[in-house]
């Protein structure tokens, strides 16, 4: 089953961690940057092409779910495979 009514409360129990975490940041002199900040849907193939079509709230900035995202110069994908990182080191050594 797919569709927003199935996937709000887990949107926003995402929300309310990141919140925290926000809130846990700022009391301890940090910042979240809501504007780097992604979403990564993964999950089993069959999960993976029903990604969520809201958007999720975080810090008050309306973020959309991504196939992959990148941190500290690894890419992760919504697989939770090699292949997107594998492939962006290949295409940015061959150039």
């Amino acid at each position: 089953m797919h569709g927003s009514a199935v996937l709000s409360p887990l949107q926003t129990r995402l929300s309310v961690c990141v919140d925290d975490v926000a809130s846990w940041t700022s009391a301890n002199r940090l910042q979240l940057n809501a504007a780097n900040t992604e979403v990564l849907w993964c999950g089993l193939p069959r999960r993976i092409a029903q990604p969520p079509s809201d958007r999720a709230m975080i810090c008050g900035s309306n973020i959309q779910p991504a196939s992959s995202v990148r941190d500290l110069e690894v890419w992760i994908d919504s697989g939770v495979t090699m292949s997107t990182h594998i492939s962006k080191v290949v295409a940015r050594t061959a150039t």
